[in-house]
């Protein structure tokens, strides 16, 4: 007998009494194209962070709006495209989606997929870390869609200089620069001048810390899928069907440090 709590049926069924979703094709290369990115990456799929949007949640975004006449739209972790085409479907002539994303081939599909459904003129890829990027747009924006998939690795280092030591966290794609070793530790830090002395020292504080764990934080608010179950992460960790949900983190910006809630009635 079907299963009427299965969620991928009543999604089936909505779509069916709205119509099919205009950029399926989009979404399953996304789906496609993410599988063979990540055995390039060291961080897999999660790196790659090409997850389309559910279509019955862009519909649903697209009718917001719409009666909200939406014309300038900023989305943070672009993909292949797949919620640019609807952000600019519902922004219609005139209307700009700018998407963000840090990977090359992205931004390529995103241009060519922009151009296949005559949205070229309304679409603007810009390729780079969105922290990098945020801080030179200058533009007000009726929507802002952050995915929450995009993904930036951040090692956590404990230093010790004389009597004095130093806890901080370095992006991961600049640790093998070794320009953060002043900034963070101050002057005494020294790296000894010479052919090779940053490569040194960097492969020597990675080799010598031996097993490094590794944990996920999520910096955003709102449901996500962890696990095969939807969980909704707030600023003390995440609720499920069951309650609280062990191991999750989250660190959120100062003003949302309040956003908190209760755990569920037993």
């Amino acid at each position: 007998m079907p299963d009427n709590n299965d969620p991928d049926r009543l999604d089936d069924f909505l779509l069916s009494i709205h119509g099919a979703d205009p950029f399926a094709e989009v979404a399953d290369a996304s789906d496609a194209h993410r599988v063979e990115h990540a055995s390039s990456l060291a961080g897999g799929e999660q790196e790659c962070g090409a997850y389309p949007s559910n279509a019955l949640k862009m519909r649903l975004l697209a009718a917001i709006g719409r009666a909200t006449n939406a014309k300038r739209v900023l989305e943070i972790g672009g993909g292949l495209g797949y919620s640019a085409l609807w952000f600019a479907d519902l922004v219609g002539n005139g209307g700009r989606v700018e998407t963000i994303d840090r990977f090359d081939e992205h931004i390529e599909a995103i241009q060519q997929y922009s151009e296949r459904f005559g949205m070229g003129d309304r679409i603007t890829a810009l390729a780079g870390e969105a922290d990098d990027l945020l801080p030179t747009l200058d533009s007000a924006y009726d929507i802002v869609h952050d995915d929450g998939v995009e993904n930036q690795r951040h090692f956590e280092l404990k230093a010790r200089i004389e009597n004095r030591t130093c806890c901080f966290q370095v992006p991961a794609r600049h640790f093998g620069t070794m320009n953060w070793v002043a900034d963070n530790l101050g002057a005494r830090a020294i790296i000894y001048p010479g052919f090779g002395g940053k490569d040194h020292t960097r492969t020597a504080i990675q080799v010598l810390s031996g097993e490094v764990p590794e944990k996920r934080v999520f910096t955003h608010t709102g449901w996500r899928i962890l696990d095969e179950e939807y969980v909704f992460l707030h600023a003390k960790g995440a609720i499920g069907p069951n309650g609280p949900v062990p191991d999750v983190w989250v660190r959120l910006p100062e003003e949302f440090t309040r956003y908190i809630l209760p755990d569920p009635l037993q």
